[in-house]
């Protein structure tokens, strides 16, 4: 039984060295291509930012002039954080220290 276990231990981790071996090169392979799909996310968040700015601006624009927007239906993207927090700037920048953007 023990020889069976040291066995097993022995495969398991020629397996893990292979897995990481092989992954190693897949990754190498697939780099341009994840790069390039990395580079569309920040191009299309840049997109989204200026977006988002001209709304704040224009919601702020109304806010300064006592405009009751209200009625239009307030469409804030909530879903992107607050503004100035900088989760799209945070990941901007991170791809770009990656090398991707």
């Amino acid at each position: 039984m023990a020889d069976l276990e040291t066995a097993i231990d022995v495969v398991n981790g020629r397996l893990a060295d292979a897995r990481t071996k092989a992954s190693v090169g897949a990754c190498e392979i697939a780099k341009p291509e994840y790069g390039r799909r990395v580079a569309a996310i920040c191009t299309a968040l840049v997109s989204v930012a200026e977006a988002r700015k001209a709304y704040a601006d224009l919601i702020d624009e109304f806010e300064r002039n006592d405009i009751a927007w209200l009625g239009l239906g307030p469409m804030t993207p909530r879903f992107l954080g607050d503004p100035r927090d900088g989760h799209l700037a945070r990941y901007l920048m991170e791809a770009r220290e990656a090398g991707y953007y």
